[in-house]
């Protein structure tokens, strides 16, 4: 590149360029001239031509019309009527009269009458609707019993959690399952537990008046037999539990408020 550059300073140091683009110069300003001389010289309009005569066809002299003969039609032929009959009577020829005769149209007969037939009615369907049965009542006792069966619940242990209910009047004997807990002392709990729901259930039922419940266990007996034993004997009348708070009652308490109570030492506090 430096060469190149070098070859033309030379060049034009020695005056070859400058010449070179004069001659260049002045090529094209021949050449833009000619163009221009070019586009100078009019363009030669075409000559108008005369247009060439048209021969039109022989006119032709029109047609005569003629008029169509009009058409007759044929007169109708008439159809004699028939000549009367002359009856002969044993009246004068001067009253003989003429009787035409014409003979009578065919009268259509009549369709027959369908007679219908008589429309079978469907024998009633009966509805044997069931007579009500009479609502059994339950006696005290079965309504009591499901009292204490809802109350209790399930037993925990290889026992009947409801034992036997007994009801004489107002009076209520009950006999339940001691559930096992945790500890001793959550079973003596829940043992006062059973026996706080229990009188609060019976006594909010109409006409009890005396409530004894008997509450059992597994006990093993000095000579190592295991049998279910009662070990609570509680009583207590309406009376009493009309002075108790259910929802509030310390369950430690629940044996010095009954009317009568007997506890196996090993549910005593």
């Amino acid at each position: 590149m430096n060469t190149f550059i070098r070859s033309l300073g030379t060049r034009w140091n020695s005056g070859c360029l400058g010449k070179i683009l004069i001659i260049a110069v002045f090529l094209a300003l021949l050449l833009a001239c000619t163009i221009v001389t070019i586009l100078a010289i009019p363009t030669p309009k075409p000559t108008p031509t005369a247009p060439v005569a048209t021969q039109l066809p022989p006119t032709c002299a029109p047609q005569p019309t003629y008029t169509l003969q009009p058409t007759y039609t044929t007169a109708p032929t008439y159809t004699p009527r028939p000549s009367p009959t002359v009856i002969p009577t044993d009246a004068p020829e001067a009253a003989i009269t003429l009787a035409i005769t014409r003979t009578p149209a065919p009268t259509a007969s009549p369709a027959p009458t369908r007679t219908p037939e008589p429309t079978s009615t469907p024998a009633p369907t009966g509805t044997n609707t069931p007579a009500p049965r009479p609502t059994a009542t339950r006696s005290t006792q079965e309504l009591i019993t499901a009292l204490l069966t809802s109350t209790l619940g399930k037993s925990n242990r290889d026992a009947q959690r409801l034992g036997p209910v007994t009801v004489s009047g107002g009076d209520v004997t009950a006999q339940w399952a001691i559930n096992e807990s945790l500890t001793e002392g959550y079973t003596k709990l829940g043992a006062n537990q059973d026996i706080a729901n229990i009188l609060e259930q019976l006594f909010a039922f109409p006409g009890v008046q005396r409530v004894t419940l008997n509450g059992t266990y597994s006990m093993v007996d000095i000579y190592g037999k295991v049998s279910e034993m009662t070990v609570i004997h509680y009583v207590m009348t309406s009376t009493t539990a009309a002075k108790v708070n259910w929802q509030n009652v310390d369950l430690h308490n629940l044996y010095r408020i009954a009317d009568s109570v007997e506890v196996h030492p090993a549910f005593q506090w």
